[in-house]
């Protein structure tokens, strides 16, 4: 039973990120990932990697603490690799 909470919890987590896409004068494939409600600056960062390819951005922002209201808004150096939206897609 442990096993199975622990699983539902890490799904429900992992369900917590989004990505919209931004507008920033000068800069093209922007998007802000919120990751309010994780632990961590790692998976925000692990978002950006998987949709602009692994440091293949700039950071143009970085809002909120360890424990709420993470956010991070990157511009994408190329066209970013996977669609935006919920963080059921990857």
């Amino acid at each position: 039973m442990k096993k199975f909470a622990s699983i539902a919890l890490v799904l429900l987590v992992a369900g917590c990120a989004d990505i919209k896409p931004v507008t920033i004068p000068d800069k093209t494939n922007t998007y802000a990932i919120d990751c309010t409600g994780l632990l961590d600056w790692n998976y925000c960062y692990g978002r950006a990697d998987k949709l602009c390819g692994a440091g293949n951005y700039d950071v143009i922002d970085k809002k909120g603490t360890y424990t709420s209201n993470l956010e991070l808004t990157v511009a994408c150096k190329g066209p970013p690799i996977s669609a935006t939206g919920s963080s059921t897609w990857f």
